[in-house]
């Protein structure tokens, strides 16, 4: 290993990469990836391909800690070199590089050499041995990746060779005990397809809720997909990817464009819902008095819809796309919160295809029940959701409208299930275009989507 110093940046190196240093910072770096406190770019030096990690420490208190822990280049750094000795293949790191100024540490940098590799979901044919030989090997010298999912999974297509990336969260233990295999099996397991046994299904599906909801609240924080934007006195978080002009219209004067050439849905005093130039808006204000106070620790009523229905499109249940929310508020209380999605062209209420005289299509019966059976599997209650907070597309898609009605929770049991069902039915059933046939098919689509042998049924129906 050798030393120097370049830019007010310390470098940490291998001594064979020291002559390349200079022009990998040289060379004109193509972005992959950006937010506010990180910055991946690409390096190409002689045909060889360098890829360059930027930390930037932000806060003075942070700045400080650093100066007596280790950097996040720092901790990626040593996990990298810890791996080669023990044999686990990894990207190779090259260079550490930390800035110190009288503030602290400010800065901290990573290089690492290219690997022509791709995530492991982007494998066309992949070998799932080759890979359970991986993780037996990775598990069996006391390397534990809590964060494994496929993009910290790099394989070449050509040769299968598989290598660790973002190796920051990576733990050392003496040994791993097999229940901590099973979960990081399970872990990678809601990210790509791969084979488990029936223990390691049982605990995916229990992480599964878990983490897909503590992963929904990146669209709260900022992020490369996710950031504030202050309008005035109203501090906006929305979708950077991206924010389209008529977006921003929209954000800069909610109330405006509710008013002028707006298609109202509701107009009521605690909820007005209108369409304007395919963007779905949402004015909501607290039902209650009480809720004032409860929205103030609990978060407004957009906030919350906006995290359900990124929740929900994480899940794969079909929502409208949500673009942007903000809460305007007195003295810390929101009294007023906005909630701004992306319409679906040309669709349909489904109260208002219920009252059609023609027969339902039976895709629309299909994928309503497909609906209803993947938010029961993923532990949405949908108990309070009508007819009218559902969309049919001109394809027969069917979407929500409106997450603000669900419940997040447990998977719904057959008892619960059964009395949903029950009460969707009385919703229905005195619409023209639903008969028994219809009845049937959404039956028979839920129990499959479910995986269920039998319709269900409270406990007092069962002989």
């Amino acid at each position: 290993m050798a030393s120097c110093s370049r830019d007010g940046v310390r470098w940490t190196l291998r001594s064979e990469f020291e002559p390349l240093l200079d022009a990998v910072l040289k060379c004109p770096p193509a972005i992959v990836r950006e937010s506010p406190v990180r910055t991946v770019t690409l390096h190409r030096v002689n045909s060889t391909s360098y890829w360059l990690k930027r930390y930037v420490i932000r806060g003075a208190l942070p700045r400080l800690l650093f100066l007596l822990g280790r950097s996040p280049a720092e901790k990626q750094w040593d996990a990298a070199l810890m791996l080669e000795n023990l044999g686990v293949p990894c990207v190779r790191p090259l260079a550490c590089g930390i800035r110190r100024t009288a503030q602290g540490v400010v800065e901290s940098l990573l290089i690492t050499e290219g690997f022509a590799g791709v995530p492991l979901s982007e494998w066309t044919t992949p070998d799932w041995p080759a890979v359970f030989r991986f993780l037996d090997q990775m598990h069996d010298s006391g390397v534990l990746q809590p964060d494994l999912h496929a993009g910290n999974l790099l394989v070449c297509p050509e040769t299968g060779e598989l290598r660790l990336v973002d190796t920051g969260h990576v733990r050392f233990r003496r040994s791993i005990r097999r229940c901590e295999r099973l979960e990081n099996i399970a872990f990678l397991g809601l990210s790509v397809p791969i084979p488990m046994s029936p223990e390691a299904e049982r605990l995916s599906r229990e992480l599964r809720q878990f983490v897909y909801l503590h992963r929904s609240k990146r669209c709260l924080k900022h992020n490369r997909e996710f950031g504030p934007v202050r309008i005035g006195s109203v501090v906006w978080h929305v979708r950077l990817t991206p924010l389209e002009e008529h977006v921003r219209r929209v954000v800069e004067d909610p109330d405006r464009s509710l008013e002028a050439g707006c298609q109202f849905l509701v107009d009521e005093p605690a909820t007005t819902i209108g369409v304007r130039n395919g963007l779905f808006i949402k004015r909501l204000r607290p039902r209650r008095r009480v809720d004032l106070i409860l929205d103030r620790f609990r978060g407004s009523r957009a906030r919350r819809c906006y995290r359900r229905a990124y929740h929900l499109e994480l899940l794969g249940i079909p929502v409208l796309r949500p673009l942007a929310f903000a809460d305007r508020k007195k003295a810390g209380f929101p009294v007023c919160s906005y909630w701004v999605s992306r319409e679906i062209p040309e669709a349909q209420n489904l109260a208002a295809v219920l009252k059609e005289r023609l027969p339902l299509d039976r895709s629309v019966v299909r994928n309503l029940a497909q609906l209803i059976g993947k938010l029961h599997n993923e532990g949405f209650s949908a108990q309070d959701v009508e007819p009218a907070s559902v969309l049919v597309g001109p394809d027969n898609a069917v979407s929500l409208m409106d997450p603000e009605r669900l419940h997040f929770g447990d998977p719904i049991l057959e008892p619960a299930a059964a009395v949903e069902l029950s009460r969707l039915a009385r919703n229905v059933v005195i619409a023209p275009a639903v008969g028994r046939l219809e009845r049937l098919a959404f039956l028979r689509a839920y129990c499959r989507t479910r995986g269920l042998r039998r319709v269900p049924r409270r406990p007092r129906e069962r002989g």
